[in-house]
């Protein structure tokens, strides 16, 4: 196994398996209560990008890398993008060095929407460029940050 580089962020480390590990889509999230497609599906904005920074990553929005159809439509499409990339733009502002705000889940939330999206273009629908300055701009405020090393 390749040795960890120092200052490696633990998410990147060879260990760690890099592609999500897709089980069923009822998981604890961080509150112990259950987490389901429909428990982002039926939230938007704001109140979508506050539920996916309480939900485990791994076991909240792994399964998420597998929605197809109008699942894959209904937590994925521009709309849904768009709130948690303004999320990732507001959680990066005041980014502490730890995942104390949420923006790794939001950021693994993005990857699995490109994912989803990229696999199942025709039921998620396509991005547009606003979603890419929307994007932009969050890593923006990340990388410009004193924190974004840490």
């Amino acid at each position: 196994m390749p040795a960890k580089l120092r200052g490696q962020p633990a998410a990147l480390d060879p260990a760690k398996p890099s592609k999500p590990h897709l089980s069923g889509h009822t998981a604890p999230n961080a509150a112990g209560a259950g987490c389901t497609t429909a428990d982002f599906a039926n939230r938007s904005g704001n109140d979508l990008v506050s539920y996916i920074k309480t939900v485990d990553w791994s076991s909240c929005i792994n399964p998420l890398f597998s929605l197809t159809g109008a699942d894959a439509h209904a937590v994925f499409n521009q709309s849904q993008m768009l709130a948690v990339a303004n999320g990732i733009t507001s959680a990066a502002g005041s980014y502490t060095g730890d995942d104390s705000g949420g923006l790794y889940e939001l950021m693994y939330f993005m990857r699995a929407g490109y994912y989803v999206q990229y696999g199942d273009p025709q039921d998620v629908g396509t991005y547009d460029s606003s979603l890419r300055t929307a994007i932009e701009k969050g890593f923006d405020a990340l990388f410009a940050g004193s924190h974004a090393n840490d």
